[in-house]
């Protein structure tokens, strides 16, 4: 018989290996394990790239099919003052009265910020100064300045600058055509600006360029002085690509300037409206030097914000699918700061460059829409606080007309929209229709939309705002 040493060495020998071969086991088991979740971690993230993609297709496929189906010819009839009790045709003649026009253009000589364009860059004294009031308000609807995609005083498509005499008509549907267009181009461009990115030759030329415009951009602050000097230092860095160099580089350039501008709506602008103001202040300048760099800056907003358009389509209450424009697993409260952000920084941009004639289009088409959105509420609110004054001096009684139909009107239309939303789109609806009610009422009250906090230059330097400097 085997001793008792024997058997015992034989069977810790038996033992050990057999700990040896679990914890093997075990250690491939974990690996497969953790490849498995690195695995679903790269298939979620594939799914939610796919999904954003798909999405994007959708809202520009949508956008082209609207630009070839031509709006409803709408009635051109007088505007009527709304009374506690009208009819139900009389408010569908109201509703019809806002019609996606603009009231008469009145002279450039008293249209909001006409000295805007005045001296050398547009730097003027005139920064600071309040707009005058029409002589007379305009009597009835009337075409609004047609959009142009130029830069302002340009002849092109989109939003156009303050031009001496009245512009053209709009032809029904003919803005939605435009804009899916600048989205197009500035999908076009994407595709050469990737392949510029991808040349090692152009690597410092692009690192160069983006930090000289990070740094000025970085610079603009609320006083005339910054003002003037960032946007004499963006002319001066601008100028020798824009005038002499390759047309790769000036393309990488204006897409890269305007891509930086629209991201100031995400940078500052959402904890801070008022910093619109000195940016677009900024911005507009360069725009009326150079063209090219203020279409792709209409692509970028369109692209991000389709509500600016505006485009309401598939932002109803009950949807199954994300918002347009929401990213994928956003919640809905930062995708509404996002989405009024842009309109803040869009409709900055159009109030300083004059062009209220795209503002009132915007008021007209939104509430004309079949039925409001849970998005329609804080875009209205953001739209009356940052352009109600400037839209107000230039249109008179008309724009008063138009707060009795919103007060009248529209406000039932969100009352009754709460009842069908759930969750953080029934809080923001709520908390925006609160903020409206208190703009009516205070309008109501005083009968003047109060100027926007930041719209006026008030300050000459840096040391007016902060003494201790």
């Amino acid at each position: 018989r085997p001793s008792g040493g024997g058997f015992g060495g034989a069977s810790a020998a038996s033992m050990f290996g057999a700990a040896t071969s679990g914890s093997k086991i075990r250690a491939e088991s974990q690996h497969v394990a953790e490849d498995a979740a690195v695995a679903k971690a790269l298939e979620r993230e594939g799914a939610a790239r796919r999904t954003a993609e798909a999405e994007l297709a959708r809202t520009l496929k949508t956008l082209r099919e609207l630009a070839l189906q031509p709006a409803p010819p709408m009635p051109k009839v007088q505007m009527t003052e709304p009374s506690s009790t009208v009819s139900k045709a009389a408010a569908f003649q109201s509703q019809a009265l806002l019609a996606s026009t603009a009231p008469a253009a009145v002279s450039t000589a008293t249209a909001p910020a006409s000295s805007f364009w005045q001296g050398p860059l547009g730097c003027g004294a005139a920064l600071g100064s309040t707009p005058s009031a029409p002589s007379s308000p305009p009597a009835a609807l009337a075409a609004p300045a047609t959009p142009s995609g130029a830069a302002p005083g340009a002849q092109s498509a989109g939003p156009a600058a303050p031009a001496a005499g009245a512009a053209p008509a709009q032809k029904p549907g003919e803005h939605r055509e435009q804009c899916a267009q600048i989205v197009s181009e500035l999908l076009e461009v994407e595709v050469h600006v990737k392949l510029f990115k991808q040349d090692d030759s152009q690597k410092q030329f692009r690192l160069d360029a983006k930090k000289a415009l990070n740094t000025r951009i970085g610079q603009v602050s609320a006083t005339l002085k910054s003002i003037q000097e960032c946007t004499l230092g963006l002319v001066s860095m601008l100028s020798p690509i824009m005038d002499g160099s390759e047309d790769a580089q000036k393309q990488f350039v204006e897409y890269t300037v305007a891509e930086r501008f629209a991201d100031e709506a995400e940078v500052g602008i959402m904890t801070q409206a008022r910093s619109a103001w000195p940016k677009a202040r900024v911005v507009t300048r360069i725009f009326a030097r150079y063209p090219g760099i203020w279409r792709r800056f209409q692509g970028f907003i369109f692209k991000a914000c389709p509500y600016v358009i505006p485009d309401f389509i598939g932002s109803q209450a009950g949807r199954r699918l994300i918002a347009p424009g929401q990213r994928p697993e956003e919640p809905y409260t930062g995708f509404a700061d996002r989405m009024v952000a842009y309109q803040r920084l869009w409709l900055a941009v159009l109030v300083i460059q004059g062009d209220l004639g795209w503002v009132w289009q915007w008021l007209a088409r939104a509430l004309n829409e079949p039925e409001a959105t849970p998005i329609s509420a804080p875009l209205l609110y953001a739209t009356l606080e940052t352009a109600g004054a400037d839209a107000q001096d230039r249109y008179g009684r008309q724009f008063v007309k138009l707060v009795d139909y919103i007060d009248q009107h529209y406000m039932p239309q969100l009352e009754a929209l709460v009842a069908r939303t759930k969750g953080e789109e029934a809080d923001q609806l709520r908390a925006s229709r609160s903020r409206l009610r208190l703009w009516l009422d205070s309008f109501r009250a005083t009968g003047r939309a109060p100027r926007p906090a930041g719209r006026d230059v008030e300050v000459p330097q840096e040391a007016a705002l902060n003494p201790d400097l």
